[in-house]
């Protein structure tokens, strides 16, 4: 059994062990007026997870069954207890019989960063230039090793 909710630490996704314990995961920012996001949760057996705009939020681990029976319910706005509605639409809401990887759900958030950069360096003398080409949202750092020649290694 689980439920997606709004609550104060902003939308959150919930599963439920046989006795009902519960399980949860925050994306802890409140929705911002007339703006959508991409909400996603997985639980791979081990560990509950959710991403905002494919963004990993927040991870929790619990090892365990969900739910006492497959005849329970699925809440989806809302908890079980009929407390906290989303107050906002929801859409293109995908269930899947297994737990999605970061990388398909970042796709499917819309990053598009890719998965590798090119560079180029040129160890003319006097001076090394380091050319790197590529869009990503990402910090990256380059650290250059040189000896008596020039440049040996970027890392």
């Amino acid at each position: 059994m689980g439920a997606w909710f709004a609550n104060p630490d902003g939308c959150g996704f919930e599963v439920y062990e046989s006795d009902h314990a519960q399980h949860l995961v925050y994306v802890g920012t409140d929705p911002v007026l007339y703006s959508w996001r991409h909400i996603a949760a997985t639980f791979d057996g081990t560990k509950l997870k959710i991403y905002e705009n494919g963004i990993l939020k927040q991870t929790t681990t619990y090892a365990g069954p969900i739910g006492a029976s497959s005849s329970d319910d699925l809440y989806i706005g809302i908890q079980p207890n009929m407390l906290m509605p989303f107050a906002g639409l929801i859409d293109e809401v995908k269930i899947y019989n297994y737990a999605r990887s970061a990388d398909q759900i970042a796709e499917d958030a819309g990053l598009d960063a890719p998965k590798s950069i090119k560079v180029h360096v040129d160890n003319t003398p006097p001076e090394t230039t380091l050319a790197i080409s590529g869009t990503m949202d990402y910090t990256c750092t380059l650290t250059a090793t040189d000896n008596a020649v020039g440049v040996k290694e970027i890392q």
